[in-house]
């Protein structure tokens, strides 16, 4: 099973590469129109090996984001087996957020927090967790009382991802 996340982080690094390969083609034309012939010899000349040079400065940087992409993406080969079997209304994530909102932190959810490629479910949209003990599940925030937690009401504009 390939991880959605993975796929469009993939695309986004191929979308921004593809773009700056192209930036960098058009500026060099567009720049060569506006001189005269002669100087737009040289300018073609001079555009080649930049552009050959800009393509391939691009073209390892974009390597570099992918193979970056994959590498923070991908179960580590030592890792011990995973269980990737999640619960109800929780999807299984090789790259989530180490601070999800919970039943215990509802009320005041973590700022700031980034996707720090920590392993294991996720809950749905909608749904938050609750620990219990070493396992977790997810619920709506409504069903946080009957685990012995009591969830705050957020703000009218705070939406549970």
């Amino acid at each position: 099973m390939v991880d959605k996340s993975f796929n469009q982080d993939f695309r986004l690094v191929f979308v921004v590469c593809e773009t700056l390969l192209e930036d960098t083609l058009l500026y060099s034309l567009s720049h060569t129109r506006e001189l005269s012939k002669k100087k737009r010899r040289l300018e073609k000349k001079k555009n080649y090996i930049l552009d050959k040079n800009m393509k391939l400065i691009i073209s390892i940087i974009c390597l570099i984001l992918s193979f970056e992409t994959i590498r923070t993406q991908a179960v580590p080969p030592s890792a011990p087996h995973i269980n990737t079997d999640c619960g109800q209304n929780s999807t299984f994530k090789r790259c989530l957020t180490r601070c999800p909102v919970t039943c215990s932190n509802y009320s005041n959810p973590p700022k700031g927090c980034v996707r720090n490629c920590a392993i294991g479910c996720e809950c749905h949209q909608g749904f938050i967790k609750v620990d219990k003990g070493a396992y977790s599940q997810c619920v709506r925030p409504f069903e946080c009382a009957l685990y012995g937690k009591k969830p705050a009401i957020l703000a009218k504009n705070t939406t549970i991802l």
